[in-house]
């Protein structure tokens, strides 16, 4: 400061939220880029970014708008008003919630993607992605919406409608709650990935895993639910029944409360542990009393343990050799907590010696 040369030590550049004009103050970051702008392709004419504001000053061009951000610790992106020449840095690429068409506003993040599209290859035609809304607008086609939700910090998915060429961007995988069937609306994920395609050995024929539902939506068969789950954020895992094709999407491994036995039904964790089951901690004709989360009949121990793997807060079992009952367990027991009872085994789904 000039007046009284006091000099101010920052501990962030560009100082809390950027700089501001002010007569009789000099400031300077340690290090700094004054090189050429460069980055001006990333312009995006005609929209803004609102919200997510740092600082606004006003600036000669657009140019100079960039320079200030390059000086400001968080800034990652501007708006450059052209009534006024007011230059809005921001701290969010996109702004808040994304782009909106605004006349007179120009645009940026100060780093960008402008490479061709390249992965409409997860768009999924005739599906709505409903819910989870960052921002909606009106664009060309599909691949301007995924240009706008590359530009948008929280855009993870989007839906393209038809009729009235509206893209809504979505800050969640699937929208909401998952994919649902809605003719002339097209939707995607930024990214896809269908491995699970490739492991149908997490399948368990002949179980149910109730509650816990997401979404459920009729499909062709076992593979087009996974690939629906692998689209949704929320769903570890799915029930496929078989007489009426309906896929039931859950946000559970294993659903609410684990699997049960019932005819015409398939289901499968996105993830499961199909390694060889150690017995070798099983303790002879003991129970490990309480915290039950269910019980099913199974062939043995081996099987119990199995399915114990399959439900998400399961840690241990108890099974009757005479019923052939498998309780599962949401406790992990010590030996100074078992009951002696004739005729049962129990383990810890870990087995420590």
């Amino acid at each position: 400061r000039e007046s009284d040369k006091r000099c101010y030590l920052k501990y962030k550049r560009g100082g809390a939220i950027g700089a501001t004009v002010a007569s009789g103050h000099n400031s300077m970051n340690m290090q700094c880029d004054n090189t050429e702008v460069t980055n001006l392709g990333c312009m995006r004419e005609g929209f803004n970014f609102p919200g997510a504001d740092l600082r606004n000053l006003i600036v000669a061009d657009e140019e100079e708008c960039v320079r200030h951000c390059r000086d400001t610790e968080a800034c990652v992106a501007l708006t450059f008003r052209e009534s006024d020449k007011r230059c809005y840095l921001k701290s969010e690429r996109g702004g808040s919630i994304g782009p909106t068409v605004a006349l007179g506003h120009n645009s940026m993040n100060m780093h960008c993607d402008n490479s061709g599209v390249e992965n409409l290859g997860c768009l999924k035609k005739g599906f709505n992605f409903p819910g989870a809304d960052l921002r909606n607008l009106v664009v060309a086609d599909e691949e301007e919406c995924v240009k706008h939700c590359r530009d948008t910090d929280a855009c993870t998915a989007l839906t393209f409608r038809e009729s009235d060429q509206r893209c809504y961007l979505k800050s969640k995988r699937g929208g909401k709650a998952g994919p649902m069937l809605l003719a002339g609306h097209n939707s995607m994920n930024m990214q896809c990935n269908y491995d699970a395609l490739k492991h149908q050995d997490c399948l368990r024929e002949g179980f149910n895993f109730p509650g816990s539902d997401v979404r459920n939506l009729i499909v062709a068969d076992e593979e087009e639910c996974i690939e629906h789950c692998s689209d949704t954020d929320r769903c570890v895992s799915f029930t496929f029944r078989v007489s009426d094709y309906q896929c039931f999407m859950k946000s559970r491994r294993g659903g609410a409360s684990g699997p049960a036995s019932q005819v015409g039904y398939n289901s499968m964790n996105m993830d499961c542990d199909n390694s060889a089951v150690d017995l070798s901690c099983t303790r002879e004709d003991e129970n490990f009393p309480g915290h039950d989360i269910k019980s099913l009949v199974l062939e043995d121990l081996e099987a119990c343990v199995r399915t114990c793997r399959d439900v998400e807060n399961c840690l241990s079992v108890t099974f009757s050799k005479i019923q052939k009952l498998c309780t599962l367990k949401s406790k992990k027991f010590g030996w100074q907590e078992e009951r002696s009872t004739a005729n049962v085994r129990s383990t810890n789904l870990i087995c420590e010696q």
